[in-house]
């Protein structure tokens, strides 16, 4: 997963859209999930990381990655990524630019479209814990990373995955204190962390 967000970051700065772009235009590019199908075992080896731009809509882009390894994808994925305006925290335009960048190095659709899923109901409290200082990322919120390395914490030591489907919906702060909840489905699991208000901030489910 650090991958995947490393070279999301490393390809929008080769399309021109850096740090200082993105300050110059008030914009942040956020994530809103992840679609993740593991095909096979990645090994301790070295691997091939791609990416690109499947479309960009109004307010959103559909990113698509591959990993490569041994000459075999190992590894496909989809991820959601939003514009904010900065000052107001808000969904925003995608601003013309960044259209016109990204569509420069787009790639086509590669075959696992972005679920639209929803929370689910009746789930038990499994646990809870408090967002810490390193866990925060550069906008000041938990780190979707490592907002997924907790959700792993709460699944059964033999749990091989081979799908993980993630919505980020609220912002997680420094000092909060975050309730995790779920449940077993008949092929997988499903998780979610609720703020102090009890509102879902993020969900995932986890298939077998």
């Amino acid at each position: 997963m650090n991958l995947l967000q490393d070279i999301s970051f490393a390809h929008a700065t080769y399309a021109g859209i850096d740090e200082e772009r993105l300050c110059e235009y008030g914009t942040a590019l956020l994530l809103s999930g992840w679609r993740v199908k593991f095909l096979n075992k990645l090994l301790d080896a070295e691997v091939v990381v791609k990416t690109g731009i499947m479309n960009v809509g109004r307010c959103e882009a559909a990113r698509k990655y591959e990993i490569h390894q041994d000459g075999e994808c190992k590894v496909i994925a989809t991820g959601i990524w939003f514009a904010v305006n900065t000052s107001i925290r808000k969904v925003s335009r995608i601003p013309e630019a960044y259209v016109s960048a990204f569509e420069s190095v787009s790639e086509e659709d590669n075959g696992i479209p972005f679920d639209r899923i929803l929370p689910e109901k009746d789930t038990v409290h499994l646990g809870e814990f408090s967002v810490e200082a390193r866990d925060i990322d550069a906008n000041n919120h938990f780190n979707n990373v490592k907002s997924i390395e907790k959700f792993l914490e709460y699944l059964p030591e033999d749990c091989e995955l081979n799908e993980l489907c993630v919505k980020y919906r609220k912002e997680v702060k420094v000092g909060e204190t975050v309730s995790v909840r779920g449940k077993q489905l008949e092929k997988g699991f499903y998780l979610e962390f609720r703020n102090a208000d009890d509102a879902v901030c993020t969900f995932a489910y986890v298939k077998k």
